[in-house]
């Protein structure tokens, strides 16, 4: 997947939505300064891109959190057993600072810019921020990695400085890892398991910790026992990432593209369905709806990925791609109902990644990959 994108000229869209109604229009002409963030191992930590001869990374498929403040995090994989390397931004962007490996506290420090070996994580990454301030007045910042034997979590406390890692599960993965926080230590995780760990068919896991990260109580398989969930446990599934409700942090998401059951033996089916799994009481139980059903099997919308975001009002928004197009659609009654799909890019070239970012009541921002046509 890095190829193909790395192939792809990049559209961005942006979808301003306002009491239901939306547009989709251009983005505007004053756009962005692109540079490369320096890699983490082996270069040392504190380096300042852009500005810098050591701005230069292979890393792929990163992701990016802010915190309240304005202060960004980002990381990126450096392949599974290599740990995952990480940035920061006090600046709303303007430079990005690398951080010490957030795997890396369990082998030794890189922070001279020597690797110290095998380092866990280092594969699929995702980051979130804590909504509140911690007792030092920062906000927890956490990345998440898979691993080859469980999924790592790592947290700072203090801006990027260090971290602290934190082993999640040693239950066997299938699918990358995403992550979610609120208030000022809680944290939860997603991620698809293999059939035959605690269920005969995939499961996908929701695993919470109220002490930023440190431990893992609370687990639960956002699949339920309705037929959208069985659909997705049985027929088959790709999960899109996990999302608080701002608004009411009671209520926690994600979404998948899945198949039917009965399309399994098909090899001309692919997930040709979007739904979303609902949680209201903080991801310990869950319960799913159907997003987008198409009677289609061979429409296919897992491409990279399904994605979820919850404005200050608490509307839901979802979006997703069948390869030449990006669509989204929304719900107000936390996920029950949603309005019917609305293509959001233009054309028939390849469009892919739709990624959305919520704020005010009716107003989201929607980005994606399109190849230039």
């Amino acid at each position: 997947m890095r190829r193909l994108l790395a192939a792809l000229a990049v559209a961005i869209a942006v979808l301003v939505t306002v009491g239901g109604a939306s547009a989709a229009k251009p983005a505007p002409a004053a756009g962005f300064t692109d540079f490369t963030v320096s890699a983490t191992p082996p270069n040392p930590a504190g380096t300042v891109c852009p500005g810098s001869t050591l701005c230069s990374n292979g890393a792929a498929e990163p992701a990016i959190a802010v915190s309240p403040k304005g202060r960004f995090f980002a990381s990126s994989e450096n392949g599974l057993g290599g740990g995952t390397m990480a940035w920061t931004s006090g600046d709303n962007g303007r430079h990005y600072s690398s951080t010490p490996s957030p795997n890396d506290v369990s082998t030794g420090s890189d922070s001279v810019g020597q690797e110290s070996g095998f380092e866990p994580g280092g594969g699929d990454t995702d980051d979130a921020v804590a909504t509140a301030p911690n007792a030092a007045g920062n906000y927890n910042a956490y990345v998440v990695s898979l691993s080859l034997a469980n999924i790592d979590v790592s947290t700072s406390t203090d801006n990027g400085t260090s971290w602290t890692l934190n082993p999640a599960t040693s239950l066997p993965i299938d699918d990358r890892p995403w992550v979610a926080a609120t208030g000022a230590s809680k944290v939860c995780i997603s991620y698809l398991t293999a059939p035959g760990v605690l269920l005969p068919q995939v499961g996908l896991h929701v695993e919470c910790s109220n002490d930023a990260g440190h431990s893992f109580t609370q687990i639960a398989n956002a699949y339920d026992t309705s037929a959208v969930g069985l659909a997705a446990s049985q027929g088959g599934s790709r999960t899109g990432n996990l999302q608080f409700d701002p608004s009411n942090p009671s209520y926690l998401y994600t979404v998948f593209a899945y198949e039917n059951i009965e399309d399994g033996p098909n090899p001309n089916a692919f997930l040709h369905n979007v739904g979303i799994a609902v949680s209201s009481d903080g991801g310990v139980t869950w319960h799913d709806y159907p997003v987008h059903v198409n009677p289609d099997i061979t429409a296919k919308y897992d491409n990279q990925f399904v994605n979820i975001a919850v404005d200050n009002a608490g509307t839901v928004y979802v979006a997703y791609s069948d390869n030449h197009g990006i669509f989204y659609q929304y719900s107000t009654d936390h996920g029950q109902t949603f309005s019917a799909p609305t293509q959001v890019s233009q054309g028939t070239d390849t469009a892919v990644m739709p990624w959305l970012a919520a704020g005010d009541a009716g107003k989201v921002d929607l980005v994606y990959y399109q190849a230039a046509g």
